[in-house]
């Protein structure tokens, strides 16, 4: 069974998206606190199309699993 983690794009657009959080600084990683849950996450990938409907770019979201 073939993953999103087995194609180098995916993991690329994952990396790019990680590092834009980092130059933005818009998160950080801290230890979790003993009396806090846990909010799961997921990735979103999306191919973005061009109007030869050929893939331009291979897009990877960070969303947050808001049913959980």
């Amino acid at each position: 069974v073939n993953t999103t983690l087995d194609h180098s794009d995916w993991v690329q657009a994952m990396q790019d998206k990680l590092n834009e959080f980092e130059q933005n600084k818009v998160w950080r990683l801290i230890p979790t606190p003993k009396d806090a849950s846990v909010v799961g996450l997921k990735w979103v990938f999306r191919n973005k199309i061009g109007k030869k409907r050929n893939v331009i770019c291979n897009k990877a979201r960070l969303v947050v699993k808001g049913y959980c």
